[in-house]
C-alpha cells in the first residue's frame, strides 16, 4: 500500500520555502488536487521531491489571471523550478 499523504494544514504553504532552480529529470512528476469553489480555489500539490505545497487563490480574479486552477499549477511549477512561466503559456501535461 502507498503511504497516506500528510493532512492539509492551513499554515503549510507559508512554512515551505521556495526551492528555486530544481532540475526536473525524466519521470519527475507533480501531482495536483484542485477544488474550485465559488469564492476560492484550493490547490494541493505534491512536488517531485515528495514535499507538499498548498495554495488558495480567488476563483475569479480577471485582473491577475484568467483561470485559477491553471494559475495555481503555473505558480507551483515556477516556484519549484525557479523558471518563469508566462501566464498566457499553456501548461505542459
Amino acid at each position: 500500500p502507498s503511504p497516506r499523504p500528510p493532512p492539509l494544514s492551513p499554515t503549510l504553504s507559508s512554512t515551505l520555502a521556495p526551492r528555486g532552480r530544481q532540475r526536473l529529470a525524466s519521470g519527475d512528476m507533480f501531482s495536483f488536487a484542485i477544488d474550485r469553489g465559488g469564492t476560492f480555489t484550493d490547490c494541493y500539490a505534491r512536488l517531485p521531491d515528495g514535499s507538499v505545497r498548498v495554495l488558495k487563490l480567488l476563483s475569479e480574479d480577471p485582473k491577475n489571471y484568467a483561470d485559477a486552477p491553471r494559475e495555481a499549477i503555473r505558480r507551483v511549477i515556477a516556484e519549484y523550478t525557479g523558471e518563469a512561466m508566462p501566464r498566457e503559456a499553456p501548461v505542459d501535461t
